[in-house]
């Protein structure tokens, strides 16, 4: 009777100690590969039976690219994960290119459809607002979603009124979008990296402050407001 080895292929770690294990085997195993999420009650991919040496370590190499791809990218939304964004800002900050406009976009009152609508109708939201923001950007702008409700877009080299034409685009979208709940609506802040000395992630800081400056403006007009509780009515 063989012996009972687990591994998690979850991350690049664990995949390496998989494979480093798998190294050491014999050339012919019996295996069960299970690929899914924690929790899911069925896996995405499933594999049984007896396999080479050959064709687990090429079915770990594919599993660690996809593990790789996925850290890259938020799983609600498909835009750059966090960490991700923070990382390509980084990239930028070396280059030394400029300008560099630096945007930070907030959903206005994603609170409010929480609270009125549950869980799924917010994440519809910021899937929506998600989506405007990828239609409007170009190949170059760097996209990432960097909290719940809070979008940053960098645009290296951006030319001159480059930044506010993609803010008011976004804008556009959000005020055309129809929906009979849904409301979408974001303030942004737009700022520049004019020297080289200057850090994008300080800027980004920046850019949220004159963010709120809008979303306090924003807010505070009856058309807002109005449209906002629509889907209450």
């Amino acid at each position: 009777m063989g012996v009972d080895h687990r591994f998690s292929l979850g991350s690049s770690k664990d995949i390496d100690e998989a494979r480093m294990f798998f190294d050491s085997s014999f050339d012919q195993l019996e295996v069960k590969i299970s690929i899914g999420a924690p929790g899911d009650k069925k896996p995405f991919a499933e594999i049984e039976g007896q396999l080479s040496k050959k064709e687990i370590i090429e079915l770990l190499e594919n599993r660690k690219r996809t593990v790789h791809v996925n850290a890259q990218k938020d799983e609600l939304t498909g835009l750059l994960s966090r960490d991700y964004f923070a990382k390509r800002m980084a990239t930028v900050d070396r280059s030394h290119v400029l300008p560099v406009a630096v945007i930070n976009f907030n959903i206005n009152d994603w609170r409010y459809f929480n609270t009125n609508f549950g869980d799924e109708t917010s994440d519809k939201l910021i899937q929506v607002i998600a989506q405007i923001v990828q239609s409007e950007a170009k190949p170059y702008f760097i996209c990432g979603r960097m909290d719940g409700d809070i979008f940053g877009v960098i645009i290296p080299m951006a030319k001159e009124g480059e930044a506010e034409d993609f803010v008011y685009h976004v804008k556009e979208g959000c005020l055309n979008y129809d929906d009979n709940i849904l409301a979408p609506s974001v303030a942004a802040g737009i700022v520049y990296k004019t020297n080289v000395e200057q850090n994008l992630e300080d800027l980004m800081s920046d850019a949220e402050i004159a963010m709120f400056e809008e979303k306090y403006a924003m807010k505070n007009t009856p058309e807002y407001k109005a449209r906002l509780e629509k889907g209450i009515k």
